[in-house]
């Protein structure tokens, strides 16, 4: 599939507009360089994850105090805001911790700019290989964890029996840097949902509130 044939999602046109961004931003992503591509779709998750929160906590005067925090420290970064909050699912949050990693990796030496994502992934070995395209593929590693789960209680029913881990790897094997950008997209229409779901969330917790209060009358 080339570039112009892509459509891009309306969440995730509406995502980079609330941060002020144009729409073919994270599209365009994909004529970056290897290096350039992975610094900047890391700041463009990073950017999102964090309107996102300050959007589910309805005070825009933390936005400065969350921008300032680490994005993937599991105890007081911004993803474990999201993790607390439930507002994106394990392997959402997977996604993120792979993509961190592999910026800090990209991002702490010069060397790197000139990296070539296959050359990267040439020097894995069958279980690094396959921990890369499930980390990257967060859609698709939920569905087999579906799948997983349903044949292990005894039934025949699976959400998409052509998906399967082999799959996964040979498509992270032969373009990791589309592997990559597929799994962002996903991400970012989970991320985009979050939204209703942070809405349903919070009229959830207020009518709790309105009915103590009546309690208490």
């Amino acid at each position: 599939m080339t570039k112009d044939k892509i459509t891009i999602d309306k969440g995730i046109i509406s995502l980079q507009s609330k941060i002020g961004l144009p729409d073919d931003f994270f599209k365009n992503l994909l004529n970056e360089d290897d290096w350039s591509f992975i610094i900047k779709l890391h700041a463009l998750i990073e950017s999102i994850v964090t309107s996102l929160i300050v959007f589910h906590f309805n005070e825009p005067n933390i936005k400065s105090v969350i921008s300032r925090l680490e994005m993937s420290n599991r105890t007081t970064g911004k993803l474990a805001f999201l993790k607390a909050t439930g507002l994106l699912g394990a392997n959402n949050l997977k996604y993120i911790y792979a993509l961190s990693e592999l910026r800090n990796k990209f991002v702490h030496s010069i060397e790197s700019c000139s990296i070539s994502l296959p050359d990267w992934i040439s020097k894995f070995d069958s279980n690094q290989m396959k921990s890369f395209a499930l980390s990257f593929g967060p859609l698709e590693s939920t569905i087999l964890d579906i799948n997983k789960k349903v044949k292990t209680k005894g039934h025949d029913f699976l959400i998409d029996g052509k998906i399967n881990s082999g799959d996964i790897v040979a498509r992270a094997k032969i373009n990791p840097k589309f592997h990559i950008w597929i799994g962002a997209y996903n991400l970012l229409v989970a991320i985009a949902d979050s939204y209703y779901y942070s809405d349903y969330l919070q009229s959830i917790k207020a009518n709790k509130l309105d009915d103590e209060e009546r309690e208490i009358l």
